[in-house]
């Protein structure tokens, strides 16, 4: 896990680089879309493997990655990821 509290969007991009494994499927859960996690996420990846970066992460989504990570294909994983979040995402009135 990496934070960006108290460092600036150069320091969050080093940090996120220096923990991404060269060369090996990954995937980078942020808050949202657009916010400083993501932009380090995003310039720290140009130079690995294979990688996806999934926004706006919610308790079913992390759920299904842990449980279904074993058994799945990292495209498989990551699809299956989003719809699982997509589906926990319920407004009743």
């Amino acid at each position: 896990m990496v934070s960006n509290q108290e460092r600036d969007l150069d320091g969050l991009c080093r940090e996120v680089a220096s923990r991404l494994p060269k060369e090996k499927d990954t995937i980078l859960f942020v808050d949202f879309w657009g916010g400083s996690p993501y932009v380090a996420c995003r310039r720290a990846c140009e130079s690995t493997g294979k990688l996806a970066i999934i926004s706006g992460v919610n308790l079913p989504m992390l759920t299904s990655f842990f449980t279904k990570r074993p058994e799945k294909g990292f495209d498989e994983l990551i699809q299956i990821v989003r719809d699982d979040g997509a589906r926990g995402i319920q407004l009743i009135r």
